[in-house]
């Protein structure tokens, strides 16, 4: 009965802290004027961008609060100014190694530094430098203290948010899968009431490179990834994560890997 009890208390409190959530009001709304995004090649920019995250979250009385940070919130990005061309692509990654003689044009803040060859542009970050931030800012989850974040010459704060995050694949590092099959998980990520086929699944498959792992497993799609995906490698989720993303046909797309 105590144990039971106990149970009861954390499943009334967690029911709270949904109803908590459902009725916050967004801090991040549409302009009235807000457009729909039109891509057309997928070009992203980063002009000047300077962003401080102002809030924190805390834990009250078994309640989780975001609450103004009283200091004086110090800037994550500075000045941050790139441009990734539709079609190519920009990795993000750290520590800190520069190459003076491999330095490309691509502008950046003053502690950041680029190299590009090929079509892939590199920028090397220490660990808490705002990688992950640059990915949030660019889904508007945050707006700027300054600057402008464009796709395809549109300021996306100009544009409304369903337009802007349905252009955007993401690839988090922690990849939740559901206790069901692989052909299951990956059709998650199919765009709501969209008609999708075999065809759909096999080229999603294809690209995230998850054909090897698909012909190991002896039901093939039909496996079961087991509870939160613990049967699967951790790279063998972000792959699924990514087949997800090639389902759902973003223009672009952001993914937070960890090496």
């Amino acid at each position: 009965m105590g144990s039971s009890g106990v149970g009861l208390q954390r499943a009334l409190l967690n029911l709270e802290q949904v109803w908590d959530m459902t009725n916050a009001v967004p801090t991040i709304r549409d302009r009235p004027d807000a457009r729909p995004l039109r891509v057309r090649g997928g070009t992203v920019e980063f002009k000047n961008v300077t962003f401080a995250y102002r809030t924190r979250v805390s834990k009250r009385n078994g309640h989780m609060s975001v609450d103004e940070d009283e200091d004086e919130p110090k800037p994550i990005l500075r000045d941050l100014t790139f441009t990734v061309p539709g079609g190519t692509t920009l990795a993000i990654v750290g520590p800190v190694r520069v190459d003076p003689e491999r330095l490309d044009t691509l502008s950046l803040s003053p502690h950041l530094y680029s190299f590009s060859y090929a079509q892939r542009y590199h920028v090397w970050l220490q660990s808490g430098s705002g990688k992950s931030t640059v990915l949030k800012l660019l889904c508007r989850y945050y707006d700027l203290d300054s600057g402008q974040i464009c796709v395809d010459g549109m300021p996306i704060d100009s544009v409304t948010q369903s337009s802007l995050l349905a252009t955007i694949g993401v690839v988090p590092q922690d990849t939740v899968l559901f206790s069901d099959t692989v052909r299951a998980n990956i059709a998650y990520g199919a765009p709501y009431e969209s008609v999708i086929t075999q065809g759909d699944i096999q080229r999603a498959i294809r690209e995230a490179q998850l054909e090897a792992f698909v012909a190991s497993q002896p039901d093939g799609l039909d496996s079961d990834v087991g509870e939160r995906g613990l049967q699967l490698s951790g790279g063998e989720r972000q792959r699924v994560a990514i087949a997800r993303t090639v389902l759902k046909g973003t223009t672009t797309t952001a993914a937070s890997i960890e090496a």
